[in-house]
């Protein structure tokens, strides 16, 4: 059949997963028209069901958060049994101790939830968008130019009959995972190692009976030989399994289900567990890898095509849909022609070090646990670093911070924490607040999290001085509508003269009243009469200034100036 040539989206993504049904969802929430595709179908199996605090808070922005908690699980005790035998308790522990929630950190415990129930949640919410997956259609090659990117894309049918289709799009992503032919075609370095010594067989499969699901199952030493079985959150008989040890046969094991039943027999000595079906099983061998760079001209890579790791932590999938969630408003910006194409630089800018970290924390984690005994529970413990809550980008060169001075190593030092000072820096994560009064709705309860949003910068006036807050609103107003959230936060104490003088003012999106303090508490003030604070829409703190001087600042080197 001839090739036809179709009106193009402004972004292809290559890849349906979550890493990029995130940018998809993200994108289409600006407004901007993609089109997505797989060339496989839809995925099956567990994979990478940690949710980590920082994504849950991402989902909370993009409103799929109370359909992921609707079916997402708190991890479980885990039970470690004696060998032999298999059956009789050894330890029990936790492997991410519960922490009660704060007001600026509501989503503080990991939760589990299948991959496959992630894209299909994701999916569901890009056909809101009227954005339909496009299954078994592959990106064949691609050519760039100035101005655009020609995709060569194939699509297969029912009857196995291929459909050929060149598109022009402005940009293309590749989010086809660890293979990517994107990356490859790119030509970017992919350096690392490949652990043959921490190879193991990993799956999900159907246990009809033997094993309760309320907790997470161990038996043996991982540097001889180990199972792990961990029911699925949902579907109860579906079960994860990762089978490891240096004394273990792994390519036979892999073989098929037969002998993977028996080598999980073998090591457990439980005959009492029966097994169904088996959905998926892979012998797996940790690569440790990065580019050196996330994209070369209209053209980025995000998730495990940019990166891929040691599964230690629960860092994968997280990783892979910040990525998306830092790329995406930037797109956007510049597909509306509000941000010049330079601000896509400060994609790698902001996410390579934050990757470079992350590889080499779950690398420790993984050699650290290699050799010790199952029982030691410092095997399994987990820094509050992977929960994600300090990733920062303060490298950034957009971030405008008053504060301090974001080149001293004090504050750079570590891309996965907090600053040392313990303060809240331009490039951190922007805390929650909740408990806020808007005074123009009798005082109905808010939250800053449900003012935060992918598709504008909030801009938070922390003062109680009407005028200098106005003078500030005064300067966005050239802006096109809805680019900017204008809130300005009164302090608890505040006087009923200002309050009723505020809330008649025009020039503020919300005017809230920091009723419990938490606003003020956790978001540092300047010296002076006003201090603003400019979210930017993956809920990053992008500046922390005096007034309008820095404010100007930071929106000049994100936006192209005003006509």
């Amino acid at each position: 059949m001839s090739s036809t040539t179709s009106i193009s989206p402004a972004v292809l993504i290559v890849g349906a997963g979550p890493v990029g049904s995130v940018l998809a969802l993200t994108l289409l929430k600006n407004g901007i028209p993609v089109r997505i595709i797989d060339k496989a179908g839809p995925q099956i199996g567990q994979k990478g069901a940690g949710i980590q605090p920082r994504s849950l808070e991402m989902h909370h922005f993009l409103g799929t958060l109370p359909d992921f908690l609707s079916v997402a699980q708190s991890i479980p005790i885990c039970t470690i049994y004696k060998i032999p035998g298999g059956t009789e308790i050894l330890k029990t522990f936790e492997l991410n101790p519960h922490e009660e929630p704060k007001p600026d950190t509501p989503y503080i415990n990991s939760m589990v939830l299948g991959q496959y129930r992630q894209q299909s949640i994701l999916h569901r919410h890009l056909k809101k968008y009227g954005c339909e997956v496009e299954f078994h259609t592959e990106l064949r090659s691609f050519e760039q130019s100035d101005d655009h990117v020609l995709a060569n894309i194939v699509k297969k049918s029912p009857d196995g009959a291929e459909i050929p289709e060149a598109m022009k799009v402005p940009y293309l992503v590749g989010t086809d995972g660890a293979h990517s032919t994107i990356r490859r075609a790119l030509g970017l370095t992919f350096l690392g190692d490949t652990r043959d010594d921490v190879s193991s067989v990993i799956g999900d499969i159907e246990i009809k009976s033997g094993l309760n699901h309320e907790t997470w199952h161990f038996w043996g030493e991982g540097s001889t030989k180990m199972v792990f079985l961990i029911p699925a959150e949902v579907d109860k008989n579906i079960f994860t399994m990762m089978v490891t040890g240096k004394e273990l046969d792994h390519a036979k094991t892999a073989s098929g289900r037969d002998e993977l039943v028996k080598t999980i027999t073998f090591v457990t000595e439980r005959n009492d567990i029966e097994f169904g079906d088996l959905i998926w099983m892979s012998h797996y061998r940790p690569n440790i890898r990065m580019v050196n760079k996330f994209g070369e001209g209209r053209v980025f890579v995000a998730g495990d095509a940019a990166h891929v790791h040691s599964p230690a932590g629960g860092q994968g999938t997280n990783s892979g849909v910040q990525d998306s969630f830092n790329l995406g408003w930037k797109l956007a910006l510049i597909l509306k022609g509000l941000s010049p194409s330079s601000l896509l630089n400060t994609y790698t800018e902001e996410r390579l070090p934050v990757i470079a970290a992350m590889l080499g924390k779950t690398m420790d984690l993984l050699n650290r646990g290699r050799d010790k005994p199952a029982a030691d529970e410092s095997k399994w413990k987990r820094g509050t670093e992977f929960k994600q809550l300090g990733v920062n980008y303060r490298g950034s060169s957009t971030l405008v911070d008053e504060t301090t001075d974001l080149t001293k190593e004090l504050i750079r030092s570590d891309s996965y924490s907090l600053a040392s000072d313990g303060v809240i820096h331009a490039g951190d994560r922007a805390p929650q607040a909740p408990d806020l009064e808007d005074l123009r709705a009798n005082r109905a309860a808010t939250s800053l999290f449900d003012i935060f949003g992918p598709d504008h910068h909030t801009v938070l006036i922390f003062s109680s001085v009407r005028s200098e807050g106005e003078e500030i609103t005064s300067k966005l107003s050239g802006y096109s509508k809805g680019l900017f959230k204008t809130v300005l936060i009164l302090p608890a104490l505040s006087e009923s003269e200002l309050i009723a003088s505020v809330k008649q003012s025009s020039g503020f999106d919300l005017v809230l009243r920091d009723g419990c303090g938490h606003a003020y508490k956790v978001y540092p003030t300047l010296p002076g009469p006003c201090t603003v604070i400019v979210v930017r829409p993956d809920g990053v703190v992008g500046a922390i200034v005096r007034g309008i001087d820095g404010l100007l600042q930071y929106v000049n080197g994100v936006f192209v100036a005003l006509a």
